[in-house]
């Protein structure tokens, strides 16, 4: 079956048996010949409306089989998602208390250079 023309010979014998058994011999292949034979039109109505419930189930097969692995992969990557928020959460922190720290020294600075500078006006006076 690896030669196309060996398929078609194949094919062409099983037809000339039909023609040759004159309803002897009656195979699912000559039945499905002669039905085509006298109605093309149902013969490819038929098939088309078989390829479309094929090709349907395919598709939700594939779509099927997608969701499956995003899902998948989601779940994979969902644990490094959480150690990504949890560093920048300690960075948020870190760099809030060291605003924090800045702020109160800031203040404390500003407070003795208010007295340093009454003391000053004092001995000035």
């Amino acid at each position: 079956f690896f030669k196309p023309t060996d398929l078609v010979g194949i094919v062409n014998e099983v037809s000339n048996m039909c023609i040759d058994s004159n309803g002897a011999i009656r195979g699912i292949f000559c039945i499905t010949e002669e039905n085509v034979r006298s109605s093309p039109g149902l013969f490819v109505r038929s098939i088309s409306e078989k390829v479309l419930g094929v090709a349907a189930e395919a598709s939700n097969a594939a779509k099927s089989a997608e969701e499956a692995a995003i899902t998948a992969e989601n779940i994979k990557s969902a644990y490094l998602y959480s150690g990504i928020g949890y560093s920048i959460l300690a960075i948020l922190i870190i760099v809030l208390v060291i605003i924090i720290i800045y702020l109160v020294l800031r203040y404390r600075r500003k407070k003795r250079m208010n007295k340093k500078a009454q003391y000053t006006k004092l001995l000035n006076e």
